[in-house]
């Protein structure tokens, strides 16, 4: 399933080839731009000109919930878990105590 939008119409289509057609069909007399968009939200294709500019394909793995953080990265903090307090920030130091002289 492919989206097409272009200017306020909308318009789903089962076919990858058919969606482009009607990208470049819609933007062939325009300088407006029409979006692709592949069900997955993983493959978008902008067009523009009856022609394409612009291609992403989203090639990291998404993880359920919405959790797009990599899996083997050792720089990547995991979140606490909820059954565990936050930990504690250190105190904050105390200025020592200016020395005054009473003389």
């Amino acid at each position: 399933m492919y989206i097409v939008r272009f200017q306020a119409t909308e318009k789903n289509l089962e076919d990858r080839a058919e969606a482009i057609a009607l990208a470049k069909e819609w933007t062939s007399d325009s300088y407006d731009k029409a979006q692709v968009l592949g069900e997955d939200g993983r493959e978008i294709m902008i067009y523009r000109d009856g022609g394409l500019e612009d291609y992403v394909y989203e090639t990291r793995r998404r993880r359920p919930g919405g959790d797009d953080r990599p899996r083997n990265n050792d720089n990547a903090s995991p979140a606490p878990a909820a059954d565990q307090p936050a930990a504690a920030a250190p105190a904050a130091e105390q200025p020592a105590a200016a020395a005054t002289d009473a003389s």
